[in-house]
């Protein structure tokens, strides 16, 4: 039950950074926790203390715990990580996945169009993990998979926080198209090609939003 208890609430915790409702840099406060998951601490320490191994929050001897800070060099490392990682797990995912991975990829990509014709941020967000982690789940590299996720939650809340550009959406429609036809090609070279230019797009896109806004 405690097991599942914390499973739960670190959940609860991961969603609240995601949506923004605790935002990069902001202290985690324990009695608020309590309060808003009507639960008791212990669970609640057991989460935090869990995803600070996983990158997401940060243990300050003075401070506590504070959601990791994030700027556009984090944004842009973290997706040079992810684009060096997925460009290895697709190449090797090409010939293995089957007809029913790729109809789940495809039935991924249009879950993709559907939430953002609805302007459901976290619909697409969901679809589009779903799409990917199809992909990088069939080129069995677990250890690969537990690196890409490290703190990708802080990007995430970004995207939520900043949003997309103008053209981003479609863009994103296209190459996750054009992915699925390399991937039913068994085109390993247009495949990392594509993975390589959906990454940098994305990047570049969130960075512009972020500057947009005059982050800091």
């Amino acid at each position: 039950m405690s097991e599942t208890t914390t499973a739960r609430v670190k959940a609860s915790i991961r969603l609240d950074i995601l949506v923004g409702v605790l935002p990069p840099g902001s202290r985690i406060k324990l009695q608020e926790l309590t309060d808003r998951y009507e639960i008791s601490a212990i669970p609640i320490r057991e989460a935090v203390r869990e995803l600070a191994g996983e990158g997401l929050v940060e243990l300050h001897a003075h401070k506590g715990a504070v959601v990791r800070g994030v700027d556009i060099r984090f944004v842009r490392n973290m997706y040079d990580i992810r684009s060096a990682l997925e460009q290895m797990l697709v190449s090797a995912a090409v010939e293995r996945l089957d007809a029913d991975d790729i109809d789940a990829i495809r039935t991924a990509a249009v879950d993709y169009e559907t939430a953002s014709n609805a302007g459901n941020v976290q619909a697409m967000l969901a679809s589009n993990a779903r799409l990917h982690r199809t992909i990088n789940t069939a080129a069995d590299n677990p250890e690969a998979l537990r690196i890409l996720e490290q703190g990708w939650e802080l990007v995430l809340a970004l995207r939520f926080r900043f949003g997309f550009g103008d053209d981003r959406i479609v863009t994103i429609r296209e190459e996750h198209t054009a992915l699925v036809n390399a991937i039913e090609r068994r085109s390993i070279a247009d495949a990392v090609a594509i993975t390589r230019a959906h990454c940098e797009s994305a990047c570049r896109d969130l960075v512009q939003q972020m500057k947009k806004a005059e982050f800091q």
